[in-house]
């Protein structure tokens, strides 16, 4: 049970690669999350979740929790009814606010999760400290298996070797304030007007978040990136959602891949991961687990919601192109070895298929 894409969030991405590359493995069935949140397709969800665990012989339930009071319902329902079969549970963690959630229940309903939540076979984190998520549950097993990049981005080269006096700087991510787009936006303003062989692309589809409606981010970004358009010519585009082969050709072709990401459940970002094969330097922040993906010979990191630190951290790496090729490429090897899609796959069937 999770989010299969569309929407795409880094929970749905990495819950439909999962499912697609396993479907010759393992004899499943998928309770799809995605765009439940109204009454009548909850219901129905609930109603999906009753039968297959009281009415059909389940070996292993998998499931992404939620972090949501409402998300949380259909949870306790899986978790009551698998306790009552005795059937094994493996969870799956993509958030870095199950804690802050836990702890804002009522009472009442804490208890209740408790109890759900104890009858759970191993919980997967995304990297080490992710554990400090379930302090609450001194119980709970938990494995660490990090997020992986789509094995489509493997048609790539291993190397980037092409020197080009342009450098591309590239946004590739969901349009929320959180994630730091209107930051990005002010310091190429800056960056611009100061060097004449940069240019920005931007993919991804614009969300409200905790700080701004759709309305507001759209209302924001749009006004800024007109006006960034119309004094920089050709050298700032948008282009909406992008997948498929346009998606790897826009990796591919940029150079510095960034993330100011300030947003409040941000945990591994599978956007890096994807950045990294495409051999981008990532400039990322110093927020919630970023800090254990990204290091030196990764990219760099700034402090979030700072115009100014982007705009330092950028002309640092362009004024030393050798050194930054140099870790595009390492970025390539470095995915490559510990992040791909087999591996990644491989580590949840195993987990799946123990006692079974």
């Amino acid at each position: 049970m999770g989010p299969l894409a569309p929407p795409f969030t880094g929970q749905s991405v990495a819950f439909t690669t999962f499912v697609g590359a396993v479907k010759d493995k393992l004899n499943y069935k998928v309770l799809n999350i995605s765009n439940r949140n109204n009454i009548s397709c909850s219901i129905f969800l609930y109603f999906e979740i009753i039968v297959n665990i009281i009415f059909k012989n389940t070996d292993a339930i998998y499931f992404t929790c939620s972090r949501t009071l409402f998300g949380s319902t259909r949870d306790v329902l899986l978790l009551f009814l698998s306790r009552l079969k005795q059937i094994r549970v493996v969870n799956h963690l993509h958030g870095s606010d199950f804690k802050e959630f836990y702890r804002s229940l009522p009472k009442v309903y804490r208890k209740l999760l408790y109890w759900c939540y104890s009858g759970i076979d191993t919980t997967i984190i995304l990297t080490e400290g992710m554990e400090e998520e379930f302090t609450d549950f001194p119980k709970m097993k938990t494995i660490v298996i990090s997020n992986c990049y789509s094995n489509e981005l493997d048609n790539l080269p291993k190397r980037k070797d092409v020197i080009d006096l342009e450098v591309h700087l590239l946004y590739f991510s969901n349009i929320m304030r959180s994630k730091g787009i209107i930051h990005l936006l002010k310091a190429c303003d800056i960056l611009f007007s100061k060097h004449n062989n940069l240019k920005l692309d931007i993919a991804g589809n614009l969300l409200g978040d905790s700080i701004s409606s759709l309305k507001e981010i759209s209302t924001d970004f749009f006004d800024l990136l007109k006006i960034l358009q119309l004094k920089y010519p050709e050298r700032i585009k948008y282009y909406g959602e992008s997948k498929g082969m346009h998606k790897t050709q826009l990796l591919w072709q940029s150079d510095i891949f960034i993330l100011p990401t300030f947003y409040r459940t941000e945990a591994f970002p599978i956007s890096i991961l994807e950045a990294m094969r495409a051999g981008n330097y990532i400039l990322s922040t110093n927020h919630r687990y970023i800090p254990q993906i990204i290091t030196k010979q990764n990219g760099s990191l700034v402090e979030a919601k700072s115009t100014i630190e982007i705009i330092n951290e950028v002309e640092k790496v362009i004024s030393n192109i050798t050194k930054m090729r140099q870790i595009q490429n390492n970025n390539i090897l470095h995915v490559i070895k510990n992040y791909n899609e087999e591996k990644y796959v491989k580590s949840i069937c195993d987990i799946l298929e123990t006692n079974n």
